[in-house]
């Protein structure tokens, strides 16, 4: 789960519209909403603020912060890593093909 997912459940479940909370966070509805469908990314401060308002520890904000990175760096690590095997297939491959100086000798 992302972290503006989880800010956007926490703010329906205290039944407040992103109007409202913004007001309470001095910030526009619209910021509010590109930090809840991850177009924009939370500064600390403006986490600190949530929290506050919603009685929900910041630590737990900061972990999510660190999972979704970490899940990014995994992403990508994990491509590099399928991309290098069908480099090394594909090398594999062509020299499997090639002819054997060996084979031609002996014939």
């Amino acid at each position: 789960m992302t972290i503006g997912l989880t800010l956007k459940l926490l703010r329906v479940s205290s039944n407040l519209t992103q109007s409202s909370l913004a007001k309470d966070l001095d910030i526009t509805a619209n910021y509010l909403s590109l930090i809840e469908n991850g177009r924009k990314e939370p500064s600390l401060t403006f986490l600190k603020r949530f929290s506050q308002r919603l009685d929900a520890p910041l630590g737990y904000f900061l972990w999510l912060c660190l999972e979704e990175n970490r899940s990014q760096e995994e992403l990508a690590l994990k491509s590099n890593m399928n991309d290098l095997l069908v480099n090394i297939i594909r090398e594999k491959t062509k020299t499997d093909h090639l002819p054997n100086d060996d084979n031609e000798e002996k014939k």
